[in-house]
């Protein structure tokens, strides 16, 4: 005669139910968790984004560099470099010009239009030198070269 042990039974039921009912919690629990990490992996993203555009645009986003101090203590061929990186690798002869002209230190010309014509003459010779470190891409405007980049380092006040 086989016998019956209700109170185990009972027991090992009421035990299921508590599992299942954890289980479920515990899926909830999980699925908030994975609808988090998608909402912070995307805002992340967006800000990525967003921080990129800002170093992208550099000087049009109205915030400018400390050009002195980028600049002061370097020959004006890495200075001309310097701009260039400053401004994502694009190098106009005018905006690099005004800002040789208008900080004080770092040219002794007099006039703008000197300084224009030397900046102009220092880009087209970084464009005939062996490895070039400028390409012309239109009148007045050039960019760096592949490699021509320099690291922070070379751009630092020394």
């Amino acid at each position: 005669m086989a016998m019956v042990n209700h109170s185990w039974e009972e027991q090992t039921e009421k035990l299921l139910t508590e599992t299942i009912s954890e289980l479920k919690t515990q899926e909830t629990k999980r699925q908030e968790l994975e609808d988090s990490i998608v909402t912070l992996t995307r805002r992340k993203e967006a800000y990525e984004i967003v921080l990129q555009d800002y170093r992208r645009r550099g000087v049009k986003g109205g915030v400018e560099p400390d050009w002195l101090k980028l600049l002061k203590g370097q020959i004006n061929k890495k200075r001309l470099q310097i701009i260039a990186q400053q401004n994502g690798g694009k190098l106009k002869i005018s905006q690099a010009s005004r800002i040789l002209y208008s900080n004080k230190g770092l040219t002794k010309a007099r006039k703008h239009a000197t300084v224009y014509q030397m900046v102009q003459g220092l880009a087209a010779e970084l464009t005939e030198q062996i490895p070039p470190i400028f390409k012309k891409t239109g009148p007045g405007e050039f960019t760096l070269v592949g490699g021509a980049f320099l690291s922070s380092w070379q751009t630092e006040d020394k």
